[in-house]
């Protein structure tokens, strides 16, 4: 995430490694281990960003198991 309080809280709170930074990039996923990740889970406030990092995720990382918060419902839409 960009915010450093933010991960300060999340990572205080559970058990999870927090970095700032660009949650598609790849040098972040690197950083947080995505190499050896057996699941990315996307969750920022960006559906797009969360989308972008599960793909990085699976065409760069080989992440088996990749689950992205879509919030917006026209990407459900049939046509798509």
């Amino acid at each position: 995430d960009q915010s450093e309080d933010l991960i300060r809280k999340l990572s205080e709170s559970l058990e999870i490694k927090g970095l700032i930074g660009y949650a598609s990039h790849p040098d972040v996923l690197e950083q947080a281990g995505a190499a050896d990740a057996d699941m990315l889970i996307a969750v920022t406030a960006s559906d797009e960003v969360n989308m972008v990092a599960c793909q990085v995720g699976h065409s760069i990382f080989n992440v088996p198991t990749k689950i992205a918060r879509v919030r917006n419902q026209d990407y459900l839409l049939p046509i798509w």
